[in-house]
């Protein structure tokens, strides 16, 4: 059988800590191998997207430029440019999301379950696009669910990524700083665009949350991005436009870590799905990924594996070097005793 071409793994793995509670005979011993043998820190970034930022080199200036990544990634360079033709304008993220009532307060839902289709994010842009072109802004459509803004002037904002701010009441989350009053008001007049379109009004009947409010992040200039992986294979739009803008090879997603193509540094994004249907993901991510790179570890074919884990209000990135592995005197880790390591916080930097 022939060894993957693989020399560094990095697997971002989304949504474990919904696995505490699991099944306790659901099989993940690489897993669980894994984490009582890594060297394991706390990422001074508090999301995946200030992390990938961080390890990319791209500068922070209040918020991770989310807004001016995606722009870059999805425009051609004129279309960056200010209106006398200086340097790219200031981009912020325009993310439609839902809003539920929760007694006297607001909380917004993790926008992944809001699962617009194609089509119903064309068309919930294109009528803020035309909104928003008469407040002299400019809208780029970054995917679907995924949207940017642009203006000529420099905001000063102050924001808070939506995998932050996710299951929150949304109070204090909101844009703060010197011109956060005029994108409240944006957001309010979205918001009653929003309430009124044909789209939200078939989703209702249909069952489905309507998108009824815009989550505004990210924002900031363009900014330099470096080089840190051959390749990079990821759903979440701004991991895909940083591999564009870095000149990582974007490849679709391996069925497993054998079929992966040959790459001195790869990273794969893993997204485990909650919900009861969703945890067979687990075993597929313990059997396909994990499992051959935990032998490959020890076969002197895989180098270091890396699993980079959004754990309430902390980034845990776990390291396992090949000498790291021969720690064999260490007691295998369960899931739940490795995410009791992660109290909760109200940290929100």
């Amino acid at each position: 059988m022939d060894l993957p071409a693989v020399r560094a793994l990095t697997l971002i793995v989304r949504n474990l800590d919904a696995l505490a509670t699991t099944d306790a005979r659901t099989r993940v011993s690489a897993l669980e191998s894994f984490l009582s043998r890594c060297t394991v820190m706390a990422s001074p970034q508090k999301s995946v997207a200030g992390w990938v930022c961080a390890v990319h080199g791209i500068e922070r200036h209040g918020d991770w430029p989310a807004g001016a990544i995606l722009a870059r990634s999805c425009a051609e360079p004129a279309e960056l440019t200010g209106a006398a033709g200086e340097a790219a304008p200031y981009w912020i993220c325009a993310q439609p999301v839902h809003l539920a009532v929760d007694r006297d307060s607001l909380v917004l839902q993790p926008p992944s379950q809001l699962r617009l289709s194609g089509h119903e994010s064309r068309e919930l842009f294109d009528a803020l696009k035309q909104h928003f072109r008469q407040e002299q802004l400019i809208m780029k459509y970054a995917g679907t669910g995924i949207w940017c803004i642009g203006t000529d002037d420099h905001q000063d904002l102050s924001t808070t990524e939506p995998e932050l701010a996710q299951g929150r009441n949304v109070d204090g989350l909101l844009p703060r700083g010197a011109d956060a009053n005029r994108w409240q008001r944006l957001i309010m007049e979205a918001q009653m665009i929003l309430h009124e379109h044909p789209v939200n009004a078939a989703r209702e009947e249909h069952g489905d949350v309507p998108a009824n409010s815009l989550w505004i992040w990210g924002g900031g200039t363009l900014a330099a991005v470096e080089s840190r992986f051959d390749a990079m294979c990821a759903a979440d739009p701004l991991l895909r436009a940083i591999a564009r803008l870095s000149d990582a090879r974007l490849i679709d997603a391996p069925g497993n870590l054998q079929g992966s193509p040959e790459a001195d540094n790869m990273l794969v994004e893993f997204v485990l799905q909650p919900g009861n249907v969703g945890h067979a993901s687990l075993p597929v991510l313990e059997a396909h990924w994990l499992a051959p790179a935990w032998r490959g570890l020890a076969g002197g074919w895989l180098d270091e594996l890396t699993l980079v884990l959004p754990l309430k209000d902390t980034i845990a990135v776990c390291r396992c070097a090949r000498k790291e592995r021969r720690r064999f005197w260490r007691r295998r880790q369960s899931i739940p005793g490795f995410l009791a390591r992660f109290p909760e916080s109200d940290s929100r930097s």
